[in-house]
Parts: C-alpha cells; structure tokens; sequence
C-alpha cells in the first residue's frame, strides 16, 4: 500500500476503492517477539498496528476476515469495514469415530521461522511424548511441504512426515483429531476450517480461537498455550466418542452455514454496491 498511495489517490473521487485485508500482521509480529520473551509495551503495539491500519484510510470499503480483525480496524477509526472470509464445501469423509485413529497436522512447513513449523515442532518436542504416555501406539501424520532445515531433526519415530501430497481426503478420513498447535499468527486460520469442512474435529490454542471466534467445547476444543493443557485435550478428544461427534456435527453445520457459496456471493454483492 505505501508503493501503490500514490498511484491510487488520483482516482480517489471517480471510483471506489476496497481494500481487502488478509490480516492485521502486525498481530503475528508482537506476538512473536512475546513468544522470544521480549517485553512488548502497549505504546509499541498501538504504533505497530496503527501504522498498518493508517494505510487503509484512502479506502471507501475495508474487508476484514473476520469479526476479530474487523474490530480492530474499527478501533483505529475505520468506519466501513465489512467481514468476507472464504468459501468451502463440506466432505466429511465415510470412517466414524472408531474408524479412525492418529492425530494429523496439515500445513506448509518450508521455513524454519514460520508459524506452522514453530507450531509443529513445539508440539512434537513437548506435547506429543505426554500424549504418547497416554495412549500408547499413537502417531502423527504430517502433511504438506516440509523443507524446512529443522524438521531434519525430528527423533520421535511415531511422528510421520508425509509432505506435500496431491489429495488430502484420505488423511482427513482416517486420522482422528487434527492439531492446531499455533503460538503466533495473524488473520484466520484456514486449516482449521477444512479439517472441520472435512469431518476431523480440532484442538486449537486459545490464540487460534479468538480469531476464529467458535465457541470452545461446542465446535472446536480450546487449549492454553501450554504443554500439559495441549495434551491434556488431544488425549480427552481421542478418547471422548460423544465430545468427538458432537464437534463433528457442529462444526459441520457451522461451515454449511457460514461459509456456503451463497453466503460468499450475497456478501460480496453487498460490498460492491
């Protein structure tokens, strides 16, 4: 936005400019340095994210995607910011829960330094070997492209890095609980909505909930961003055939609802009006 100002502004009064913003990343910066142990001022955060909102002031429509990030643009004084998330259709897959078996992470794990190889790895190190006390046997399936160095290093042979593949579907039917381990991030988490389009029921950190904005014990299972609280509801998930169907079942109709193609449709008509 700070290249194109320039170019942007002299069309200004002749046609209406929407800004559609895929995240507030100044979020995922202050929470990354908070991760490191570094201290974070509120002066710091509110001159971080303000200057990143600010860019959107030439805008007539900002497009936030989700209620979370919508606000905050409101707080910094937008005024028309309207909430446009994705698309998804539902698959849940044919195995039902005593089908089913292992723990699955899906997502691009080519950096060292990015959020899902952070996530991944934290969860292999600390909280896999208590889950793995629990319930003996256990794997986890990792897909997605994993070139990232670090992963080089992983011991735990019950931990299975399958990398990219051409179609998930067999992985969302087989595996029982998919995690979402994420200590730092910005905007909504995707891979939360297709495991959930899909019929795979998620453990998520609190940090990934807030965004999400679903309702913890009723769609998806909310988690400190702690080792033995993480386990603590993986393993409870895995072993719950009730709480497991009824995640299923809700989240299911959440993503029917919310995110159809008609909903999609309807809300960017009413955006470009």
């Amino acid at each position: 936005m700070e290249a194109l100002l320039k170019y942007i502004e002299p069309l200004k009064e002749t046609v209406k400019i929407i800004y559609d913003a895929e995240a507030i990343f100044a979020q995922r910066e202050i929470a990354l340095l908070e991760l490191k142990g570094e201290k974070v001022n509120k002066s710091l955060v509110k001159q971080k994210i303000e200057k990143e909102i600010l860019l959107t002031n030439i805008a007539d429509t900002v497009i936030s995607v989700s209620e979370n990030d919508a606000q905050y643009f409101r707080e910094y004084g937008t005024h028309d910011v309207r909430v446009l998330g994705h698309t998804i259709d539902i698959k849940p897959g044919s195995n039902q829960f005593a089908e089913r078996k292992d723990l699955l992470f899906v997502g691009n794990l080519d950096y060292n330094e990015s959020p899902n190889t952070d996530s991944l790895i934290w969860f292999i190190n600390e909280v896999f070997p208590i889950v793995q006390q629990q319930i003996k046997g256990i794997k986890l399936n990792v897909v997605g492209s994993a070139n990232a160095p670090i992963l080089k290093k992983i011991k735990n042979k019950s931990v299975v890095v399958h990398g990219r593949v051409n179609n998930t579907d067999k992985f969302y039917n087989q595996n029982r609980v998919f995690i979402a381990p994420t200590r730092f991030a910005a905007g909504i988490p995707f891979k939360i909505h297709e495991a959930a389009a899909n019929g795979i029921p998620v453990v998520a950190t609190k940090l990934l909930c807030h965004q999400l904005g679903w309702k913890n014990n009723e769609i998806i299972i909310e988690s400190e961003c702690n080792a033995t609280d993480f386990a603590k509801k993986v393993i409870n998930l895995y072993n719950d055939k009730t709480l497991w169907e009824q995640l299923q079942n809700n989240a299911l109709h959440l993503i029917k609802t919310e995110m159809s193609l008609d909903s999609y449709m309807h809300t960017i008509k009413r955006i470009l009006k």
